[in-house]
């Protein structure tokens, strides 16, 4: 009698494979802060939660600027550039109406440089003059799932 079986085998190896993707797929929530600076002129919070995963064409931004304009709690950001050094997420605000006769459109970056978890965000309002630039440091997030998560 063998020690291992066909079905035993493939079993064995269905289980390896699925712990690994399991393990590759976990995304990881990142809460980046900025320093304030007068120049942002408010368009830049000082706090935004990124949930993305190597690999992923998309990612999650938690930002109280979307949630204050557009009463989302999350944003749904597009990978620009993903490589060694750095990931690169776009995403935008549209129909924004900070005042009664004020509508624009805004185009945000946030760059996330891997070596050092240092992060830098651009927000150029379309048709304006800008963009608005903020520097800051990323950490992973140890609390618990935010709520608006849509991984949790």
């Amino acid at each position: 009698m063998p020690i291992f079986s066909r079905r035993g085998t493939f079993a064995a190896l269905l289980f390896s494979v699925f712990c690994l993707v399991a393990t590759t797929t976990v995304a990881e929530v990142k809460r980046c802060e900025f320093v304030k600076t007068e120049e942002q002129l408010g368009w830049i919070s000082q706090e935004i939660m990124v949930d993305f995963q190597d690999g992923e064409e998309e990612a999650y931004i938690g930002d109280p600027i979307a949630r204050d304009l557009l009463g989302k709690d999350v944003v749904l950001a597009r990978v620009d550039v993903d490589n060694a050094k750095r990931t690169t997420l776009v995403w935008e605000i549209k129909d924004t109406r900070k005042s009664k006769n004020q509508n624009a459109r805004f185009l945000y970056r946030l760059t996330l440089m891997k070596n050092s978890n240092k992060a830098r965000i651009t927000a150029q309002p379309l048709g304006y003059i800008g963009p608005f630039q903020g520097a800051g440091v990323c950490t992973i997030y140890k609390g618990k799932n935010p709520r608006w998560l849509p991984r949790a």
